[in-house]
């Protein structure tokens, strides 16, 4: 009886220990994405402000002591006539945030509009967040700069079996899902990053943190809907925290169905590779 009793209330402090960490967790995640809105409301106030030349109203967006280099004629000339945020993304600390965004600016040269991507950040100061032109975020041409062009030609920590997927031909429509396998060899571990290429290409990597002497994948998807003839595409892979990218390379051809159509080969191909998926349980 005294047994059984210690064991509820054992079990019962353990529900309570186990409640308050998922509670926890889901306060972290929600706390996350308030700051992520209240980075993004003041971003959009501040190029509102910009873009309809209120200077004095962006300047109190500025973190203060970059102030003195907030210039109003500067960002008169950017002639801003509208902007999509596209992203904010909380850094190591939560302090600061990278805020990117496309701008739609009246080009001279080109007499017309053009859209222009930027990424920004801003620091959490005295409760509020600012923008510190002072510290911008590194560009993508200078990661690519520093993490592959400069480093081109020797090895990299990461080990990919194949570093070019060839998918022969497809069918135009076919969904298309290229696998890398790799090891890590070393003895840190690595986290990919980020995967750099076409909008079309989407990455479904499961596992971005890589134990050092583990394996990992990377994995993407595409619809060869829009895509007729010949593909090579390149996508690099970015590795931290040892700073590298890998290049690795989608290779095929994509018919269209006139194409199938006039081709015996083709036709019986498709046909054979149906009943091949039909009989796959």
């Amino acid at each position: 009886m005294f047994q059984s009793r210690v064991v509820q209330v054992f079990n019962g402090f353990l529900l309570v220990v186990v409640l308050a960490c998922l509670a926890a967790g889901a306060g972290s995640g929600s706390t996350d994405s308030a700051e992520i809105e209240r980075i993004r409301q003041r971003a959009d106030d501040y190029f509102s402000a910009v873009g309809a030349r209120r200077f004095q109203q962006a300047r109190q967006f500025i973190l203060p002591d970059s102030r003195k280099d907030f210039d109003p004629n500067r960002s008169a000339k950017g002639s801003v006539t509208g902007f999509d945020i596209l992203g904010v993304e909380l850094e190591e600390g939560k302090r600061s945030a990278v805020v990117e965004v496309e701008r739609e600016v009246m080009a001279a040269v080109v007499a017309g509009r053009v859209k222009v991507r930027k990424k920004f950040r801003w620091k959490l100061e005295a409760g509020q967040w600012f923008l510190d032109p002072n510290d911008p975020p590194r560009t993508d041409a200078e990661i690519f700069q520093e993490y592959y062009y400069a480093k081109r030609g020797a090895p990299t920590t990461a080990e990919f079996e194949e570093t070019v997927y060839e998918f022969d031909w497809a069918a135009r429509g076919d969904l298309i899902q290229p696998r890398f396998s790799f090891r890590n060899p070393g003895s840190q571990d690595l986290v990919i990053e980020k995967i750099y290429g076409p909008e079309w290409l989407l990455d479904r990597t499961e596992t971005i943190h890589i134990p050092a002497g583990s394996s990992g994948e990377v994995r993407m998807e595409f619809d060869t809907s829009a895509i007729r003839g010949h593909l090579s595409q390149d996508v690099f892979v970015r590795f931290e925290p040892v700073q590298e990218m890998v290049k690795l390379r989608i290779k095929g051809r994509v018919f269209t169905q006139e194409e199938i159509a006039r081709s015996p080969s083709l036709s019986k191909e498709i046909a054979e590779r149906k009943a091949a998926e039909s009989a796959t349980p």
